[in-house]
């Protein structure tokens, strides 16, 4: 019994995720019976899902799939997009039921995009999916102007570094120059000062 529940521990160890979010990721498909008629260079929405708060500023690699039917329609390309970041999938209806694939990374703003940009035929006949990885940053300690902060990997600057060290003040070193009290200086002072007191009072006799 209790090599059944340690071999059924162990399953559910290797079954749970590294890392669960609350908030689903997003997953986009477009039926493969899609048809789209526009003018040469026209975007066109596909689909488009909303973004969870929980998500939105996380990066996250994304493989786009696009399928097209029995027809062929060059210079069809479709976007996948969020904010300023996007993955192109370029030509596909190229050929007849033609597989393209593409994948890339988007920092996920409010909401992930597809849309189609059509060719010169002006018509689109195809579908897609788009399926989205999102792992939490990983989180690093440095030490920047002197404190030890908490950051994401991808945020690290060429100045931090591993440990803070304290910095030592610079020594300033003051020069003094302190009297000579030795017994032979003050012998000599006493001396010279009598010499000139007899050499004064000499003068003085001699104006008189």
């Amino acid at each position: 019994m209790k090599s059944l529940l340690l071999l059924v521990s162990l399953l559910l160890v290797l079954i749970v995720p590294a890392k669960v979010f609350a908030a689903e990721i997003p997953q986009i498909s477009v039926p493969i019976k899609t048809i789209v008629r526009g003018d040469k260079g026209s975007t066109h929405k596909l689909a488009s899902e909303e973004v969870s708060p929980e998500l939105v500023g996380m990066t996250c690699e994304v493989k786009a799939t696009a399928k097209n039917q029995g027809s062929v329609h060059p210079g069809n390309n479709i976007v996948v997009s969020s904010g300023e970041s996007k993955v192109i999938l370029e030509d596909v209806e190229r050929k007849a039921n033609e597989l393209t694939e593409a994948e890339g990374s988007l920092k996920l703003e409010d909401e992930v995009l597809v849309t189609l940009v059509l060719g010169k035929d002006k018509v689109f006949s195809g579908g897609m999916n788009v399926e989205l990885h999102c792992e939490e940053p990983k989180k690093i300690e440095v030490c920047r102007d002197g404190k030890i902060i908490t950051i994401e990997e991808s945020e690290k600057l060429s100045t931090d570094t591993s440990e803070c060290t304290e910095k030592e003040e610079p020594k300033v070193l003051t020069a003094t120059t302190l009297p000579k009290t030795g017994t032979g200086e003050l012998v000599s002072i006493v001396l010279l000062t009598a010499i000139v007191g007899t050499l004064a009072g000499s003068i003085l006799q001699r104006k008189k």
